[in-house]
């Protein structure tokens, strides 16, 4: 945890509790062990994420979320745990959200691999969507060629089980809200990613369905889920326990 603090900038607006990273540093010592207590035990809650705007030149806005620096801190230790563990399976050809790695070197190295095989042209040869996207209207599927060829990722959110049912359906009102404003469809759109909004109802016939789909290709795969007790053991991962995630209702909107 002092590791992490020692990372996180401290010249960062403050989140939604106001409290600035000199603030944090008034009472340090306890209040890194209070949050590795809670994130240990699993009882952390991130909080809120502050909404701010920024005015852009063309008179546009761009929304900007500011987390809380306690929550910075947190995310720092985690990211730290978790690379202690990946980083180590990752290949040389993946660059995105790795320490020390950015896309401007992942362009750099398609550009060279590009140019030392005399190669000048990139071509979408097909998705793997079950339609076409509106992104590359042109291209066809891959399902155009293999009929019945499907897959495709997809991000959603979900809320705890038991959750009341007049809750979820806020949440999903108001994450659809937010994904149909064409400030947010335009810089999901300029990532590559198309917006889907669903009903809760919706995303839950497409969580079991998927779940079924897949289950079958890991059964056949024979793969296994892997804990990180089963990992070995690192002084990283023994400082903070991973909790099983609890299950999930299904509340937001999907996109791929």
């Amino acid at each position: 945890m002092k590791e992490a603090y020692r990372l996180t900038r401290k010249d960062g607006a403050p989140g939604i509790d106001g409290v600035t990273a000199a603030d944090y540093a008034t009472n340090l010592e306890a209040n890194l062990l209070d949050l590795l207590d809670r994130v240990k035990s699993g009882r952390y809650k991130a909080p809120p994420v502050r909404r701010t705007y920024i005015p852009k030149t063309d008179g546009s806005r761009r929304p900007l979320g500011i987390p809380t620096f306690e929550d910075k801190l947190a995310q720092r230790a985690i990211v730290m745990v978790l690379e202690a563990v990946y980083e180590q399976d990752f290949l040389p050809c993946s660059f995105g959200f790795r320490p020390g790695r950015s896309a401007h070197q992942a362009l750099q190295s398609l550009y060279t691999a590009i140019m030392s095989q005399g190669l000048r042209w990139v071509v979408a040869l097909a998705v793997t969507t079950a339609t076409r996207s509106d992104l590359l209207p042109d291209t066809p599927t891959v399902g155009d060629f293999l009929p019945g060829y499907e897959a495709s990722g997809w991000f959603g959110v979900g809320a705890p089980k038991n959750t009341p049912i007049e809750i979820v359906d806020k949440l999903n009102r108001e994450i659809n809200a937010g994904l149909a404003d064409l400030e947010i469809k335009r810089r999901l759109a300029d990532l590559g990613v198309p917006v889907l909004p669903l009903s809760p109802a919706a995303f839950g016939k497409l969580i079991v369905q998927d779940t079924e789909k897949w289950g079958k290709v890991v059964k056949f795969a024979g793969l296994k889920a892997v804990s990180l007790s089963d990992i070995g053991p690192s002084p990283v991962v023994r400082s903070i326990r991973v909790s099983q995630p609890s299950p999930r209702r299904p509340a937001g909107g999907r996109y791929n």
